[in-house]
């Protein structure tokens, strides 16, 4: 590729743009599975906001893309318009290191998609970025607001949970029970994702090709706790892993129960794990049923306004779940 012809473009996604977006996924992550079923259910049949991606071209060939969830931040300064980044990739011929591409295609795509969006209100975006696109994240001015770390659990005990007077099982939906438990436990944190029930039906139930299992402690309808658990199998190391996807408690009871109810789903797994950033409510709980930190990677960020980077700083509800979607 000869630098001196490239032509770069940059716009928002359409649907004649799918196939041609799913292709550039499958050539910047093999190791991931992307289904024309997967991108649908990204792209067009989320139901209280709309997730955008937006496009580098080069001489109408796609080279990169990059993709915006709306979501709302609980925080001290109230419920927040905002969003979460993903779906980053840059072909790999185009990157800085493949020796001869136009300079900088995923600095200049950001910039693009930022501008587009201030009509949008949106106060603060977040990215858990991976290894390529961390360091222009913050060579645009984004901070990291946290390391997100990641706690795990291996010799799972296989107790049986419950009381007479809360119940753990298994349910296939979220429903205003939950609603009043995620607005009751937003309340006590200083940052959160607001995740509601429409938004969870999307994003858990209606999501193809993966499994979820939802569990709840109830006092007859009262929602008490609930946790989300995806089960899937790690061929780089040959494990069975469960990872704690979402995670709400109304006090600390409430949640060694439902930690106890995980450990128990996941006995015959090698290894539980869960993200949390600096600051988690869960991580007391975490540390005395014997989980440890295995690593981090950052939660990167920026703001509108300064004041509001700040109120991201403080932590205390984020979760690697809120932004995987593979």
């Amino acid at each position: 590729m000869n630098s001196a012809k490239v032509w770069m473009n940059f716009r928002l996604a359409c649907p004649s743009d799918d196939r041609a977006i799913l292709g550039l996924l499958c050539a910047c992550y093999p190791h991931l599975t992307f289904s024309t079923a997967w991108w649908k259910w990204f792209s067009y049949q989320r139901h209280d906001a709309r997730n955008q991606t937006y496009l580098a071209e080069n001489q109408a060939e796609i080279i990169g893309c990059l993709s915006f969830m709306p979501v709302r931040v609980c925080s001290v300064s109230g419920v927040l318009p905002a969003a979460v980044c993903a779906n980053i990739a840059v072909h790999p011929g185009f990157r800085r290191n493949a020796g001869n591409p136009p300079p900088g295609v995923f600095a200049q795509l950001l910039d693009f998609s930022l501008r587009d969006r201030r009509h949008k209100a949106e106060t603060i975006h977040l990215v858990v970025p991976n290894a390529y696109s961390q360091n222009t994240f913050l060579r645009s001015g984004w901070q990291i607001v946290s390391p997100l770390r990641v706690f795990e659990k291996r010799k799972l005990a296989n107790n049986s949970i419950g009381s007479s007077s809360s119940n753990w099982e298994e349910v296939h939906s979220f429903d205003e029970g939950y609603d009043r438990l995620n607005a009751e436990v937003c309340q006590k944190l200083s940052v959160a994702v607001w995740k509601s029930s429409e938004y969870l039906r999307w994003r858990i139930t209606a999501r193809p090709h993966t499994d979820y299992h939802i569990f709840a402690i109830k006092r007859h309808t009262e929602w008490l706790g609930c946790v989300v658990l995806k089960r899937f199998f790690d061929e780089s190391k040959g494990e069975r892993k469960v990872h704690v996807m979402q995670m709400l408690a109304r006090n600390d009871e409430v949640t060694d129960q439902l930690l106890q109810g995980v450990e128990a789903f996941a006995a015959q797994d090698d290894l539980v794990n869960l993200w949390v950033v600096d600051g988690d409510g869960f991580e007391p709980a975490l540390l005395r049923r014997g989980f440890r930190e295995k690593g981090s990677r950052p939660l990167i960020g920026i703001a509108d306004q300064p004041d509001r980077s700040q109120t991201v700083l403080k932590g205390s509800s984020f979760s690697f779940a809120d932004i995987d979607v593979y």
